[in-house]
């Protein structure tokens, strides 16, 4: 989501400038409105809030999460993060008042510019405006329940791919067995060890299994010369053979 900002005509600079022309007419009789010092409240309570936490890519670093769980914390996160946000609703919900009161008192006084009395009118509108705007979060939740529906699916994606290289690897470990060299394993890393560890990255009931993988389909675990493939090969099918037992 895209940060909501306060509006400048919100802003207690803003309203500094406009209000500095009325103050200048000595026999106006406005006195104090209270506006700036409400736009200030407002800014508090707005600056208050922690509006990355609606975002779901922002909250992951736009990085989406292996984990639902994870997007489940979030979303409650930000659901109580929404507190605050009630609280700058109710703020600009009594500037509002307080421009439509003053916009009333304006029109009372001959000597207050029109120009004066409109422009607490956009204020009240402005404030307005920016409260209903706020009042729900449903296009930001839907953001969350989307992420973890593409979550499962890539998990069930991962799966079949998953049980697609468990499928494939005894064909492939024969095979350096009779072929031990380098571009073989090259191959062999390459189409089966690092997309089968990418598929155990995926699956939330083989976590235990993922360290493993990770150090197999390094590079730095790759066989630098020939001689050292069968050892490399036989390391890969002893981790292979515990994984495949665990998988359902």
């Amino acid at each position: 989501m895209a940060i909501p900002q306060i509006p400048d005509i919100l802003k207690k600079t803003d309203w500094d400038k406009h209000k500095g022309i009325i103050a200048k007419i000595a026999k106006v009789g406005v006195g104090e409105t209270g506006i700036g010092a409400e736009m200030e409240k407002v800014k508090a309570v707005y600056t208050a809030v922690g509006w990355k936490k609606f975002d779901a890519w922002e909250v992951f670093n736009h990085q989406r999460p292996n984990e639902e769980s994870l997007v489940d914390e979030a979303l409650n996160a930000a659901k109580t993060e929404f507190q605050k946000v009630e609280k700058v609703r109710a703020e600009l919900r009594t500037l509002q008042s307080l421009a439509l009161k003053t916009q009333t008192l304006f029109k009372s006084k001959p000597l207050v510019p029109k120009t004066s009395t409109e422009h607490v009118g956009k204020i009240a509108a402005a404030a307005d405006h920016m409260a209903v705007a706020l009042k729900s979060m449903d296009a930001e939740w839907a953001a969350f329940d989307k992420m973890k529906t593409e979550i499962t699916h890539l998990k069930q994606v991962a799966r079949q791919g998953l049980i697609s290289y468990i499928g494939k690897m005894p064909a492939g470990i024969q095979k350096m067995r009779s072929t031990p060299t380098l571009d073989a394993y090259e191959t062999f890393h390459k189409e089966l060890v690092r997309g089968l560890g990418a598929a155990v990255s995926m699956q939330s009931d083989l976590k235990a299994f993922v360290p493993v993988w990770k150090e197999i389909t390094a590079d730095g675990f790759k066989p630098k010369k020939d001689q050292e493939v069968p050892a490399k090969v036989t390391r890969v099918e002893q981790e292979f053979n515990k994984l495949k037992s665990a998988v359902k």
